[in-house]
């Protein structure tokens, strides 16, 4: 069970029961733990608190006209309790012998650090070679933590510089992304080009083998139909006989003109006849003469489309002739 400072207590040890008045108390082995009621003496300036259970200065430090603190064999363990020591700036003599944070290895540095008021600390009077050796150590103190503070701003500005490169290369390598996608969409539609272009002209070519393909087919049907017997007027005829017969009703025209050739000839021969000379002689000249204008007109006459049908007629004969 924690055990409690009380007013009874106080008014006990203080023989008084007015708090204002008590400037000096001595609470030696009563095991306190909480001592929060020390709080209302407002003008103490001595105060034995030795052999206790106390484990933190926050109470008394509330007593600021304190002079003299013993503390000795309590329960005080935390070296951060000494920055409340600050608030204490009339305090002389302060004892923390067989506390737990005395066994700190910078114990009484840092009791001194945060007291420099102090006159005397654990029953031993600070001395001015101790107060300059801790001024020293102070000053060594600062200047590391300066040196830290400049190291830190190095570091910052350092880590500064790295991050603005890193954010021009983060652009330029965001650039270089950007300039990669637009090549690569450039590729893409160039590539797409081709296909189509490849595309083209794959279904050119394939277009140009079913031609071909068709050609084939279309002249192997007509060697293939050649001879085949074909039905006409009743009778069955091969293919070479219907092309002869049309090549015949096509000679019809180039007959008749011939026939007209001949009897316009005829009629010339005759026309020359009759003129006779004086002895009852022909003219031979112009019988001659006669004959080649009728000549010539025949060959003007005939063009070439006649020749090669009589050509072929005459290929024709001699090839029935042979068979």
């Amino acid at each position: 069970m924690t055990k409690i400072l009380t007013k009874q207590l106080i008014i006990q040890k203080a023989k008084t029961d007015v708090m204002e008045n008590i400037k000096s108390i001595n609470l030696w082995g009563n095991d306190l733990e909480e001592i929060s009621f020390i709080t209302q003496l407002k003008n103490l300036e001595l105060a034995q608190l030795a052999s206790n259970k106390i484990n933190t200065l926050k109470d008394v430090i509330k007593c600021s006209h304190l002079k003299d603190l013993n503390l000795r064999n309590n329960n005080i363990s935390n070296i951060e309790e000494f920055q409340l020591l600050k608030q204490l700036p009339n305090l002389k003599a302060l004892n923390l012998l067989y506390n737990p944070v005395t066994q700190h290895p910078n114990y009484r540095q840092q009791v001194l650090k945060y007291a420099s008021q102090l006159e005397k600390l654990d029953d031993i009077v600070i001395s001015q070679q101790e107060r300059r050796q801790l001024q020293q150590e102070e000053e060594k103190e600062n200047q590391i933590k300066q040196n830290v503070q400049m190291d830190q701003q190095k570091i910052k500005k350092i880590e500064s510089k790295i991050f603005k490169k890193k954010s021009k290369e983060n652009k330029g390598k965001y650039k270089k992304s950007e300039d990669s996608q637009k090549e690569l969409d450039k590729n893409k539609e160039n590539n797409k080009s081709q296909k189509e272009i490849q595309q083209f002209f794959y279904e050119e070519s394939q277009e140009q083998q079913e031609i071909q393909i068709y050609d084939q087919k279309e002249f192997q049907f007509q060697n293939e139909n050649k001879n085949i017997p074909i039905l006409v007027g009743g009778k069955t005829h091969s293919q070479f006989q219907i092309n002869d017969k049309i090549q015949e009703e096509e000679e019809i025209p180039f007959q008749i003109q011939k026939s007209e050739q001949i009897t316009k000839i005829q009629q010339t021969n005759q026309n020359s006849k009759t003129n006779l000379n004086f002895n009852g002689k022909p003219d031979s000249f112009e019988t001659s003469q006669h004959i080649l204008c009728a000549i010539l007109s025949l060959l003007e006459e005939l063009k070439q489309k006649d020749i090669e049908i009589l050509k072929k007629k005459v290929e024709s004969k001699l090839q029935r002739d042979m068979s």
